[in-house]
Order: C-alpha cells, then sequence, then structure tokens
C-alpha cells in the first residue's frame, strides 16, 4: 500500500511539473520571453476546394455528357453551390490566426510558399497547403417495432459537411517532408417513429435537423480554430519533451481563455490529434 502511495505521489508530481512547464511556456509567449524568440510563419492557400463526393461516387462507370454531369450534382448539391469559397477562405484563415495570436507566440503571414524561413527553434512553419468543403450524401436505415411487434425499416439520406485540412508543420526537431491532415464534420440528424401500420403500409411521424448554409461556415470556422488549437497543444509538447525527453501526458489548449483546462495519458490527446499522411 505504502509503495503505490509512492508511486501516485511520483506520477502527481511529474503531472505538475510538466504542467508548470507549458504554463511557463505560454507566459513567456505572452511577455515576449520565449527561450528562442519564437515566431510562427503560416501560410494559407488560394483558394477553397469545393467537393461533392456523393457526385463523383454516382459518376463512376457512367458515360454521361456535360449536362447530364451537371444535372446531377445540382440535384445532389443542396449547401456548397450557394457558399463563397472566398468567404470559406476568410472564415478559416480569421478563426486559425486568432487562436494562434491569442497564445501569444508572434504570428507572421506570408502569402508564398518562396517566403516561408526554414524551419529552425526560432522559426516554426505552419503550411496550410490545401483546404476543401466536401459535401455528400449517408444513405440510412432506422427500423421500427411497434407495439404489436410489426417491424418496419425506414430509409433515408443525411446530408454530411465537412472542412478537411490538409498541412505541413516545421521546425528544429520537424521538418516539412511530412504531410498531416485533420477535419471536422457535421451531419443532419433524424428522429421518427411508427404512428400505425395499415395493410403492410406504414404512417410514419419524421422530423429531419437540416444543415444549412450557415452550417458550412460555421464548420469551417470551427476547423480553422481546431486546427490552431491542436497546433498549439504540440508546441506546448514539444517545449516539454525538450526539457524532460519525454511525454506522459496530452495538454488541452483552451482556445477561448488561452489557458490549459485538462491533460490525459499522452497516447490519448496524441490520438485525436493530426493524421499523419506520409510524405
Amino acid at each position: 500500500m505504502l509503495m503505490a502511495v509512492v508511486v501516485f505521489s511520483l506520477l502527481a508530481a511529474s503531472c505538475q511539473s510538466e504542467y508548470r512547464m507549458a504554463n511557463s511556456y505560454l507566459k513567456n509567449a505572452r511577455k515576449g520571453k520565449l527561450e528562442h524568440g519564437e515566431a510562427v510563419y503560416v501560410r494559407m492557400p488560394e483558394q477553397f476546394i469545393l467537393v461533392n463526393s456523393s457526385v463523383e461516387k454516382m459518376k463512376e462507370g457512367r458515360a454521361l455528357t456535360e449536362q447530364q454531369a451537371q444535372h446531377m450534382a445540382d440535384s445532389l448539391t443542396a449547401l456548397l453551390r450557394y457558399v463563397d469559397d472566398s468567404v470559406l477562405l476568410s472564415r478559416f484563415s480569421t478563426s486559425m490566426l486568432q487562436v494562434l495570436v491569442r497564445s501569444g507566440i508572434p504570428v507572421h503571414v506570408v502569402k508564398s510558399g518562396s517566403k516561408l524561413p526554414v524551419p529552425s527553434d526560432s522559426s516554426l512553419v505552419l503550411d496550410v497547403v490545401q483546404l476543401e468543403a466536401e459535401e455528400f450524401l449517408q444513405p440510412k436505415r432506422s427500423d421500427f417495432v411497434t407495439k404489436q411487434e410489426v417491424y418496419y425499416a425506414y430509409d433515408y439520406n443525411l446530408r454530411h459537411i465537412s472542412c478537411n485540412v490538409w498541412l505541413k508543420m516545421g521546425s528544429a526537431t520537424e521538418s516539412l517532408d511530412s504531410v498531416w491532415f485533420k477535419n471536422v464534420e457535421k451531419s443532419e440528424a433524424f428522429k421518427g417513429k411508427v404512428t400505425s401500420i395499415k395493410d403492410d403500409k406504414a404512417t410514419m411521424s419524421v422530423h429531419f435537423d437540416r444543415l444549412t448554409v450557415d452550417d458550412v461556415y460555421r464548420t469551417v470556422e470551427e476547423a480553422g480554430e481546431l486546427c490552431a488549437t491542436i497546433y498549439v497543444e504540440r508546441l506546448l509538447l514539444d517545449y516539454i519533451k525538450r526539457k524532460t525527453g519525454g511525454n506522459e501526458n496530452y495538454y488541452y489548449y483552451d482556445a477561448a481563455t488561452g489557458q490549459i483546462n485538462m491533460w490525459i495519458p499522452y497516447s490519448y490527446g496524441q490520438s485525436e490529434g493530426f493524421i499523419g499522411c506520409g510524405k
């Protein structure tokens, strides 16, 4: 029992030590006193790509005229046909940069890859190489059993919208060769119940929580905020690793307050971060 208490005390002390390091990094950033004078150099893509993956799947193996393909796209695209891609890019960029600036780390935006510095201790690079808004339909089936134990299945489609982000990150310990991915996705929701069945035909009460064009813009803003938040968390983890030689915990950065709000074992937190896409 005594040994267990000693081990727990050591683990708690380790957590507190790393937590203090992470908070110290943020405090020094806001005071302009980072050890290496770090600054983040950010580059955004020039366009926001709009994709309807449902259309692409339906086109596969079909010989369609240009007019037929356009008709199919119009019939399946309920949201992206009404958005402004330049506004999407602006909202993503603004959302991401606000989180980065709030961390206290100096941020410089460059317009071309040639303007990005060579990654180093002081020059941290965040290169957003591609942004994509994706719309698609997902076939779903809900099963119902009435009070009379009659089974009924109801088929429908739920629309999804996803903001997909590909980026590269560079520092003294990480090259710009690797591509990373993160996305934020929203889906419509369905609620329904069978009110009666007569002659094998069901009468149903159904309700769909539909996505709107505003949801597309909100999804893009959330993706910008999430990517910036995860990036700040990576900077904190890299700092801790340089100081201690490893990472025992993953520290969550609260973009709204600019503070660390909780931590969990490193492996669990890391699995929620960027997904490696290779080189």
